[in-house]
């Protein structure tokens, strides 16, 4: 499960995200989903996961769909509340650049 989180002053670029990834078959519940980080701003995107291999394919491949170089793992999800979450995207300022390089 990924939660896409908005940690920027750019609106509605995590709902976007997660239809985006929707559409590549990634396992995102909308409803429960998409949240913002209540203030805290993020410079970089950047990658949680945690219980899963920084190998993992479906990690690697949002790194790379996106652009990604900040990833990081964690013992447990940091701002998601479903302890089930194994990637969480912080998207930060510098997403504007990331989400052009996209295939729809």
């Amino acid at each position: 499960q990924i939660n896409i989180f908005n940690a920027s002053k750019k609106y509605n670029i995590a709902s976007e995200l997660a239809n985006i990834l929707v559409k590549h078959w990634f396992n995102v519940p909308l409803k429960w989903s998409i949240w913002n980080t209540k203030g805290k701003e993020f410079l970089k995107t950047t990658l949680y996961y945690n219980w899963i291999d920084g190998d993992d394919e479906t990690l690697q491949n949002i790194r790379q769909m996106l652009g990604i170089s900040e990833l990081q793992k964690t013992e447990t999800p940091l701002y998601s509340t479903d302890i089930n979450t194994k990637i969480e995207i912080i998207l930060g300022d510098d997403y504007e650049t990331l989400s052009g390089s996209l295939i729809y």
